[in-house]
């Protein structure tokens, strides 16, 4: 079925493309969606049209993703974790991390699904980070991750034993109930005589 896309989709095309689909494809999937319109004789008229203001658009938005791209390129952002003797996290850094680093050290506002990590990082020291600008256009960053506080490997079997002592209960002293109610009535008897 010849379709006419009306938004970009992976592996298909952009808006205003004719493409050949599956019927199954097309109707069940791109047409509901919105993503594409039946290839008719007015719709290809349209989809010229379509094709022009989207080519005008993403000239805009290419050209405000390079200029973002000159102030992150190469910019160093130093995330702080807690790490072992060895140079290894205790936990991970990972894309929403990068991307609050991103908004608090430059100021640019970057949803963490538009960052480019395979995997979570886990070891101290500088590791290059992509940020999707757009589809044509990636930043490199350079993520520092420096221990805030290193635990070696004796420390963390004592700081977890002081965590266990922590959470026992203290011991309540034994309250004698005969004198709280003697020192009680002593002090309603001042306050009536008062």
């Amino acid at each position: 079925m010849k379709i006419i896309l009306k938004a970009f989709v992976d592996n298909l095309g952009d808006a205003g493309d004719i493409v050949d689909v599956a019927n199954g494809y097309a109707n069940n999937y791109l047409i509901p969606q919105n993503l594409a319109m039946r290839a008719t004789k007015g719709a290809v008229a349209d989809a010229e049209a379509l094709r022009r203001s989207r080519l005008k658009r993403e000239a805009v938005e290419i050209a405000d993703a390079e200029e973002v791209k000159k102030g992150l390129e190469g910019r160093t952002l130093v995330i702080t974790a807690t790490a072992g003797e060895d140079g290894t996290l205790y936990g991970s850094v990972g894309k929403r991390d990068v991307a609050e680093a991103v908004v608090s050290t430059t100021g640019v506002q970057v949803d963490h699904k538009k960052i480019v990590l395979d995997r979570a990082l886990k070891e101290v020291g500088q590791h290059e980070v992509g940020v999707k600008l757009h589809r044509e256009v990636i930043a490199t960053v350079i993520v520092d991750i420096v221990a805030d506080e290193i635990i070696e490997s004796g420390d963390l079997e004592s700081a977890l034993e002081d965590a266990d002592n922590d959470t026992e209960t203290p011991e309540v002293p034994a309250v004698d109930a005969d004198a709280d109610e003697a020192e009680v009535d002593a002090a309603v008897a001042a306050s009536a005589d008062a």
